[in-house]
């Protein structure tokens, strides 16, 4: 139950992730923003020769309260559709053909980074599970490092498919450490979430 308060005819919000922090309902109805991250289709200018891709974003809009921005973002991914429309008209690039969601992030109202998702095969989200634990924190930062120096190597030789793949395994791990100050992890009580960390180290075990 949310609280509301009014101070000279404004309505105020109390936030439940600053304690202590009333904010006016404008701004309290867009503490998150989503955006959508994957890659942007144009076609070649021989269309025999199909199409080429380039890492692109789409915006998701906003939320006030971070379950909403989560139940919103598995709704866009799922019809395909963002505020801006059609998601070739939402892209940052309108001359795009078509775009392909990858990955789903949220940020605070400070644009913080708050918790984020890995679009699967079937248009659904796996939520990445925060991690606040500084040793895990860590240990994640320093792999992913690792994972971006491999993909500079490969990419030295030509290797750039198994440099991308690199840059992104190391991306989708980052997205467990939440930049946010918000206290919210009770929101996430009943909200599955994967953990690509563990995977990653019972893969190199």
């Amino acid at each position: 139950m949310l609280n509301y308060q009014t101070f000279h005819g404004v309505p105020f919000i109390e936030s439940p992730y600053e304690k202590g922090c009333s904010l006016r309902e404008d701004v309290f109805l867009k503490q998150f923003r989503i955006v959508v991250e994957g890659e942007s289709a144009f076609e070649e200018d021989e269309p025999m020769y199909g199409y080429y891709y380039v890492d692109s974003s789409a915006d998701g809009g906003y939320s006030g309260l971070l379950l909403e921005a989560l139940q919103k973002s598995e709704q866009m991914v799922k019809e395909n559709i963002y505020p801006g429309g059609e998601n070739v008209n939402a892209v940052e690039d309108y001359r795009a053909s078509a775009f392909s969601p990858h990955r789903v992030l949220v940020f605070d109202r400070y644009s913080k980074f708050v918790i984020a998702g890995i679009v699967v095969s079937d248009s659904a989200i796996n939520w990445v599970r925060p991690i606040f634990d500084c040793v895990e924190r860590v240990l994640i930062t320093k792999y992913c490092d690792q994972l971006l120096r491999e993909a500079s190597f490969e990419a030295g030789w030509d290797n750039f498919c198994t440099a991308k793949q690199l840059r992104s395994h190391s991306r989708d791990l980052s997205l467990h450490i939440p930049k946010t100050r918000y206290q919210f992890t009770h929101e996430l009580a009943n909200v599955v979430t994967v953990d690509l960390w563990k995977s990653s180290v019972m893969e190199t075990a």
